[in-house]
């Protein structure tokens, strides 16, 4: 497996516009297919919050009825040491979250880097636990 480099821009609070490369990150693995994009806000203090959006993996094809199921089995306790915020992401054609956290731009790179991939390895894992779950329940989430 390699590795992938995402670049997280800064998002200006004001306009919503994409203003600059704020951080370059390395993904390990396949993780990349579990973000569907990133972006950081700075902060009046200077430090950043970085905001994350989870898919359940790009190559997986999402069915009607899992849909409200995965929402409903998905434990977002699986990333509350990771994450400042959890959200569920509405008006997509499958699920999504959004998490976000603060990361002081004075540490080291690979620290920011550690964090982003611990999110995505206890999300893949939850992910992966959820479609072993959900599938029997789909009696109950088919109309």
């Amino acid at each position: 497996m390699k590795d992938t480099n995402i670049i997280i821009m800064l998002k200006d609070k004001d306009t919503g516009e994409m203003t600059e490369e704020a951080m370059n990150c390395s993904i390990y693995g396949d993780y990349e297919h579990y973000i569907d994009g990133a972006y950081a806000v700075k902060n009046d203090d200077g430090d950043f919050t970085t905001h994350i959006k989870l898919t359940v993996g790009k190559e997986r094809t999402v069915e009607n009825w899992q849909f409200d199921a995965i929402y409903d089995y998905y434990d977002e306790s699986a990333l509350e040491n990771l994450v400042e915020s959890f959200k569920e992401v509405e008006d997509v054609s499958d699920p999504m979250w959004e998490v976000s956290f603060t990361f002081s731009p004075d540490k080291f790179e690979f620290i920011l880097e550690k964090r982003i991939n611990g999110i995505l390895d206890a999300h893949k894992a939850e992910i992966e636990a959820v479609f072993d779950g959900i599938e029997e329940h789909k009696a109950e989430y088919e109309v």
